[in-house]
């Protein structure tokens, strides 16, 4: 059996040419979005700046910027009880191989890090050979960044440690509990992706132990050699000064652990 199909009378054509007209400009529109707009982050991943071009300097300042409302800059310096051959230094996941997937507990917040040639991460590294050589990196903001904004990111720490304290405005430290705040699963490996995963990872994916105290957390690697045992923390309380204390407890040739920090685009201040 056939089928007629039927002829669009001549009073309907004004109708069918403009329905015409809305559905090529619904594609058009369509297509001029920006592939990139899929993978928009809810954050914004510091903008750091380092002094000087000595990268084994025994101390080392620099800059931190957001670029968001209500956000203080901060500066930062990198001090080392000696003087070694192991950089202090700023780079790019492309350049250094490590990066924050969107699968990761911090990355499902603040949006990845990498790849990428603009977002930076601090590279602290130090010839340790035992538990009595400690770096200290301090960060210090302009004024108290408001609890629940900051999210704080540390990595590589396998045979190594990092004792983080941080206080408030009133220069009153906060607990292991409050600096933890609201991050969820606030250890992980970032290696343990199924995609995008960076290229220094190997195949050892343990995650580091979370030691809360009274006055900061210690963050203590799992002795095993795994580029990305990372520690997480979105302090609940406001923070104007973070101090963080690296060392190794094996004795290996050298040791390093990266920071990234960052905030939401639009931050939702709790005081």
């Amino acid at each position: 059996m056939s089928v007629r199909r039927a002829i669009p009378s001549a009073a309907n054509a004004p109708i069918l040419r403009s329905m015409k007209k809305l559905t090529l400009a619904f594609l058009l529109a369509f297509a001029l979005v920006p592939t990139s707009a899929a993978a928009t982050s809810n954050g914004v991943y510091a903008k750091w700046t380092i002094k000087g071009s000595d990268l084994t300097a025994r101390t080392r300042t620099g800059t931190i910027k957001f670029g968001v409302a209500g956000i203080p800059n901060a500066t930062f310096k990198v001090a080392k009880h000696k003087k070694d051959t192991e950089p202090v230094e700023l780079l790019t996941s492309t350049g250094g191989g490590d990066w924050l997937t969107g699968t990761t507990p911090f990355g499902a917040v603040f949006g990845r890090s990498g790849p990428s040639t603009k977002v930076k991460y601090l590279r602290v590294g130090e010839d340790t050979l035992d538990n009595t050589n400690r770096t200290t990196t301090k960060i210090t903001f302009a004024s108290a960044v408001p609890a629940g904004v900051l999210g704080i990111a540390v990595a590589d720490l396998d045979v190594d440690k990092v004792i983080i304290r941080a206080k408030d405005a009133s220069g009153t430290y906060l607990t292991g509990s409050q600096l933890k705040g609201t991050a969820t699963h606030n250890t992980f490996n970032f290696c343990k992706v199924t995609r995008s995963k960076p290229t220094n990872c190997g195949h050892d994916t343990a995650v580091p132990s979370w030691l809360p105290g009274a006055t900061g957390a210690t963050v203590m690697g799992a002795d095993v050699t795994s580029d990305g045992a990372t520690a997480w923390m979105r302090p609940n309380r406001s923070i104007k000064s973070i101090t963080m204390t690296f060392s190794g407890f094996r004795s290996v040739s050298t040791h390093s652990y990266r920071t990234w920090l960052a905030v939401p685009k639009s931050p939702s201040f709790t005081g």
